[in-house]
C-alpha cells in the first residue's frame, strides 16, 4: 500500500518545531557556557597517596562508528543513585602533559575528548540522551612522564607514580570542579585515544575521585593489539572464586576482587616452585598487598590489564618487544619472590 503524501504545510510545521527545539537547546548551551573569570583562584587539589577505589559501575566504551556511549553514561548515573534527567553537566577529563614542563608534547587524547563532547551534543539533538552541558577539564595536567614501555615490565608500571597540577591558562571555559564555591556533585568521563593496561586512566580517575569528583567511566577512540577494555577485574577470571581459596578482605565481592583468586593461586604455585616459605594463596596475597601498599597501590585498585600483565610475567608469557627484530620475544619468568623484592626496591627509590 502506497503511503499518502504529506501536505507541504505539514512538512514546514514539522521543520519549524524541530528548529524551535534546536534554538531552545542552543540557548541553554550558551547560557551554560561560562568563561573562566579573570583572577579566578581554583580550590586546592591534593595528590592521593594511594590509588582510590574505582566505582563498581566503572566501564570502558569504544568511540567507534555507531557507538552508543549514552547508554553506559545513563546506566552509570542510575547505578550512582542519580536520575540522568536531573544531571545538567558532565565533565570530560583526558590525560595530557603540562605544557610548561613538556613543551611541544603531542597530545592525542585531547582530540578524543573533543570527539566525545561532539558525540554527546549530537546524541542530545537526537533526543537519545538528556540535556547535559559538556565541559572539558583542560586545566588538569600530568607532571610526570612515566615512560612506561612493555619491555620495562609491570613492576616499573605499578611503581611509577603520576602527579597532577593545574594549568589555568588552558582552561578557557569555567570548570566548576575547581570552584571553591561549587557544592554540586561533579560527574566525569575520561577520554583517551587508546587503552592497554588501563594504568593511565586509573591514575587520572584516582586523582579526580580523591579530590571529590565522581568518575562514571572511560571512552577510548581505538583498540590496539594489547587493549583490555574490561578495566575492572574481569569476572571471567574469577572461576577459582568458588574454591574459597581467599578469605577476608580479598573475597569481598562488593570490591574490585574478581581476578584475585587466580592471582593468588599463581603466586602460590610460583612460591612452591622456588621453595619460598608461604603457607597458602592467602599468605601470598597478604604479602603482595603489603608490597603494593608501599608503592601507593592495592590489590583492590588493580585494573584487569595490570592483573593480566602480572600473570603473564609470572608465567613467562609477557611479550616485551612489540617491534623490530626482537618483535614477539618474551621476558623470562619472574618468580613471585622477585616480584615482591622488586616492588619493595622501587618503593625504596621513591619512584
Amino acid at each position: 500500500m502506497k503511503s499518502k503524501p504529506r501536505p507541504v504545510d505539514q512538512d514546514l510545521e514539522s521543520f519549524r518545531r524541530i528548529r524551535e527545539i534546536d534554538q531552545k537547546r542552543e540557548a541553554e548551551e550558551a547560557k551554560a557556557t561560562v568563561m573562566t573569570p579573570a583572577g579566578f583562584q581554583p580550590r586546592l587539589l591534593v595528590q592521593p597517596l594511594q590509588r582510590v577505589d574505582f566505582p563498581f559501575y566503572f566501564g570502558v566504551d569504544v568511540l567507534s562508528p555507531g557507538a552508543s556511549p549514552h547508554v553506559g553514561i545513563q546506566n552509570a548515573l542510575i547505578a550512582a543513585g542519580e536520575n540522568p534527567d536531573e544531571i545538567k553537566r558532565i565533565t570530560i577529563a583526558y590525560p595530557h602533559k603540562h605544557p610548561d614542563l613538556f613543551p611541544g608534547h603531542v597530545n592525542h587524547a585531547k582530540e578524543s575528548a573533543r570527539e566525545m563532547a561532539d558525540l554527546i551534543k549530537k546524541l542530545r539533538r537526537m533526543d537519545r540522551m538528556p540535556y547535559m552541558h559538556v565541559v572539558l577539564a583542560d586545566a588538569i595536567c600530568e607532571n610526570v612522564h612515566l615512560n612506561r614501555k612493555w619491555k620495562k615490565g609491570i613492576v616499573y608500571s605499578l611503581a611509577g607514580k603520576q602527579e597532577y597540577s593545574l594549568c589555568m591558562d588552558l582552561q578557557k571555559e569555567h570548570l566548576p570542579f575547581l570552584d571553591p564555591k561549587n557544592k554540586q556533585k561533579e560527574y566525569f568521563l575520561i577520554a583517551d585515544h587508546a587503552i592497554e593496561t588501563g594504568t593511565t586512566v586509573a591514575n587520572l580517575a584516582s586523582f579526580i575521585q580523591g579530590n571529590g569528583g565522581h568518575v562514571l567511566g572511560a571512552i577510548i577512540e581505538l583498540l590496539t593489539e594489547n587493549s583490555d577494555c574490561h578495566f575492572l577485574q574481569d569476572k571471567d577470571l574469577a572461576r577459582l572464586q568458588t574454591r574459597g581459596i581467599l578469605k577476608k578482605p580479598f573475597n569481598d565481592a562488593s570490591r574490585n576482587t574478581a581476578a584475585l583468586p587466580v592471582l593468588a593461586e599463581t603466586f602460590f604455585a610460583s612460591a612452591r616452585k622456588y621453595k619460598q616459605p608461604y603457607a597458602s594463596p592467602q599468605a601470598c596475597m597478604e604479602r603482595f598487598e603489603e608490597a603494593l601498599n608501599k608503592v601507593g597501590h592495592s590489590v583492590f585498585t588493580l585494573t584487569q590489564g595490570e592483573c593480566r600483565r602480572i600473570l603473564e610475567e609470572l608465567r613467562g608469557e609477557a611479550v616485551v618487544y612489540t617491534e623490530g627484530n626482537d618483535k614477539g620475544r618474551k621476558a623470562p619468568e619472574m618468580p613471585f619472590h622477585k616480584l615482591i623484592s622488586r616492588l619493595e626496591a622501587r618503593a625504596m627509590l621513591g619512584r
